[in-house]
């Protein structure tokens, strides 16, 4: 026996369809500037329909409804293909934190001379011309830092200075690079940080899609990388 309802549903859905696609493809034109991607998202929203307002009814404002649901297949099919795109380049594109270790100078506070900043500016310079610099920024001796030591459900702050200096940071930069070798052929190039004895360690970034798979995870993170960079731009 038919169904009542699902008969309903889908007849509610060609209506909807003859009334509706015309003004719902333009409004998704419009929200997403894309006819193509537009065309996917008509025909999602309304297969959406076909399965869903059979079973729970036809919603009172069936226009609102079919654009929200082709706007949302629309943003998943877009962040889909950014994924894609960038495990493609994986191979070809990754960060590195490039870490200046501290020294006895630069835990005593001692400010790097005027000549140093010159050729360190130069560097930068170029670095960003050829689209390796992401970010970075030197430090203040630990003197002026804080170490939170975590144990069970404890927490303990000690202040500095600390005496390891070896293990200390002094600055960072994230770049982004090919491999790990156009890194180090980077750093070779760097002027030395402090006049005496550097060191300059580098270090591969874990991106997103190396962690987890999980999908909700991943929109999560790229939601939270696009506000960290509206926020720098502030």
């Amino acid at each position: 026996m038919t169904d009542p309802k699902a008969t309903g549903g889908h007849a509610s859905v060609d209506a909807a369809y003859r009334a509706e696609s015309r003004r719902v493809l333009a409004t998704l034109i419009r929200l997403l500037g894309d006819f193509d991607l537009a065309e996917e998202a008509l025909q999602h929203a309304f297969r959406a329909a076909l399965e869903q307002w059979p079973r729970d009814g036809v919603p009172d404002n069936p226009r609102a409804w079919l654009v929200s649901a082709g706007r949302f297949k629309a943003i998943d099919a877009v962040r889909r293909r950014a994924r894609f795109d960038a495990l493609e380049t994986e191979e070809t594109s990754m960060r590195f934190m490039i870490i200046v270790k501290a020294t006895k100078e630069s835990e005593a506070g001692e400010m790097p001379k005027e000549q140093l900043l010159q050729d360190m500016m130069k560097f930068n310079e170029e670095l960003v011309r050829a689209g390796v610099m992401v970010s970075g920024d030197g430090l203040h001796p630990s003197s002026k830092g804080a170490r939170v030591r975590f144990s069970g459900k404890n927490r303990t702050v000690v202040d500095g200075p600390f005496a390891e200096t070896k293990e200390l940071i002094a600055g960072f930069r994230m770049w982004q690079v090919n491999s790990r070798e156009e890194a180090i052929e980077w750093v070779r190039r760097c002027p030395n940080p402090f006049e005496t004895g550097s060191e300059i360690e580098i270090r591969q970034v874990f991106e997103g899609p190396e962690l987890t798979q999980n999908e909700e995870i991943l929109r999560k993170e790229e939601e939270l990388r696009a506000q960290s960079a509206r926020n720098a731009g502030r």
